[in-house]
Protein backbone atom coordinates (compact mmCIF):
# COMPACT_ATOMS: atom_id res chain seq x y z
CA UNK A 1 0.00 0.00 0.00
CA UNK A 2 2.04 3.09 -1.14
CA UNK A 3 4.84 4.34 0.58
CA UNK A 4 7.98 5.46 -0.01
CA UNK A 5 10.02 3.18 1.32
CA UNK A 6 12.87 1.07 -0.69
CA UNK A 7 12.19 -2.42 -1.22
CA UNK A 8 8.61 -2.66 -1.97
CA UNK A 9 7.83 -2.09 -5.43
CA UNK A 10 8.01 1.64 -5.20
CA UNK A 11 10.22 3.05 -7.97
CA UNK A 12 11.24 6.25 -7.58
CA UNK A 13 11.58 8.31 -10.63
CA UNK A 14 13.75 11.79 -10.74
CA UNK A 15 13.03 14.66 -13.00
CA UNK A 16 16.42 14.57 -15.30
CA UNK A 17 14.80 17.71 -16.84
CA UNK A 18 15.11 19.99 -13.37
CA UNK A 19 17.58 22.67 -13.35
CA UNK A 20 20.69 21.83 -11.13
CA UNK A 21 21.44 25.42 -8.93
CA UNK A 22 22.54 25.60 -5.74
CA UNK A 23 20.97 28.53 -3.29
CA UNK A 24 23.77 30.83 -4.02
CA UNK A 25 22.43 30.76 -7.86
CA UNK A 26 18.89 30.96 -7.11
CA UNK A 27 19.55 34.49 -4.89
CA UNK A 28 20.33 36.22 -8.30
CA UNK A 29 17.70 35.21 -10.06
CA UNK A 30 14.37 36.53 -10.44
CA UNK A 31 11.85 34.18 -8.41
CA UNK A 32 8.29 33.56 -7.89
CA UNK A 33 6.79 35.51 -4.98
CA UNK A 34 5.49 32.41 -3.99
CA UNK A 35 9.29 31.01 -3.48
CA UNK A 36 10.18 34.24 -1.54
CA UNK A 37 6.73 34.17 0.76
CA UNK A 38 7.32 30.56 1.61
CA UNK A 39 10.99 30.68 1.96
CA UNK A 40 11.86 34.05 3.02
CA UNK A 41 15.21 33.08 4.93
CA UNK A 42 16.42 31.87 1.38
CA UNK A 43 16.90 35.56 0.83
CA UNK A 44 17.13 37.38 4.28
CA UNK A 45 20.47 38.86 5.01
CA UNK A 46 21.17 39.20 8.59
CA UNK A 47 22.28 42.92 9.20
CA UNK A 48 24.45 41.77 12.62
CA UNK A 49 26.09 40.08 10.77
CA UNK A 50 29.33 41.55 9.92
CA UNK A 51 29.84 39.76 6.87
CA UNK A 52 26.68 40.74 5.20
CA UNK A 53 27.26 44.97 5.91
CA UNK A 54 29.06 45.20 2.73
CA UNK A 55 26.76 43.52 0.89
CA UNK A 56 23.65 44.99 2.66
CA UNK A 57 25.22 48.48 2.16
CA UNK A 58 25.31 47.88 -1.84
CA UNK A 59 28.91 46.98 -2.49
CA UNK A 60 31.94 47.98 -4.74
CA UNK A 61 29.36 51.22 -5.83
CA UNK A 62 28.79 52.41 -2.55
CA UNK A 63 32.35 51.91 -1.53
CA UNK A 64 33.37 54.06 -4.96
CA UNK A 65 30.64 56.94 -4.40
CA UNK A 66 32.00 57.13 -0.37
CA UNK A 67 35.85 57.19 -1.78
CA UNK A 68 34.56 59.90 -3.83
CA UNK A 69 32.48 61.36 -1.50
CA UNK A 70 35.47 61.48 1.07
CA UNK A 71 38.12 62.76 -1.81
CA UNK A 72 35.67 65.69 -2.64
CA UNK A 73 35.15 66.64 0.73
CA UNK A 74 38.64 66.90 1.72
CA UNK A 75 39.95 68.52 -1.61
CA UNK A 76 37.29 71.33 -0.78
CA UNK A 77 39.16 71.36 2.74
CA UNK A 78 42.05 72.00 1.45
CA UNK A 79 41.50 74.29 -1.24
CA UNK A 80 40.96 77.00 1.41
CA UNK A 81 44.01 78.92 3.06
CA UNK A 82 43.91 78.38 7.09
CA UNK A 83 46.42 79.39 9.97
CA UNK A 84 46.31 76.30 11.72
CA UNK A 85 48.78 74.32 14.04
CA UNK A 86 49.48 71.17 12.98
CA UNK A 87 47.32 69.20 15.49
CA UNK A 88 43.92 70.98 14.20
CA UNK A 89 45.15 70.87 10.83
CA UNK A 90 45.38 67.22 10.75
CA UNK A 91 42.21 66.80 13.14
CA UNK A 92 40.57 68.60 10.79
CA UNK A 93 41.96 66.78 7.50
CA UNK A 94 40.25 63.49 9.27
CA UNK A 95 36.92 64.87 10.05
CA UNK A 96 36.56 66.05 6.64
CA UNK A 97 37.44 62.93 5.10
CA UNK A 98 35.32 60.50 7.72
CA UNK A 99 32.39 63.17 7.11
CA UNK A 100 32.52 62.93 3.35
CA UNK A 101 32.78 58.97 3.56
CA UNK A 102 30.03 59.01 5.48
CA UNK A 103 27.84 61.08 3.23
CA UNK A 104 28.84 59.27 -0.11
CA UNK A 105 28.41 56.19 1.88
CA UNK A 106 24.63 57.18 2.67
CA UNK A 107 24.00 58.06 -0.81
CA UNK A 108 25.37 54.56 -2.22
CA UNK A 109 23.35 52.97 0.04
CA UNK A 110 20.43 54.72 -0.46
CA UNK A 111 21.01 53.81 -4.58
CA UNK A 112 22.64 50.31 -4.64
CA UNK A 113 22.10 49.12 -1.11
CA UNK A 114 19.41 46.41 -0.07
CA UNK A 115 15.85 47.23 0.05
Amino acid sequence: MGGHGHGHGVHIHYNHNAFKESDEDLQGKIQRIDLIKFNPMHFHLGFFEANNWFTILGGAPSLAIGAFGSMFSYSYYASQSRLHNEYAHYLRSIGRVFFGFSLGLAVGAWRFGDR
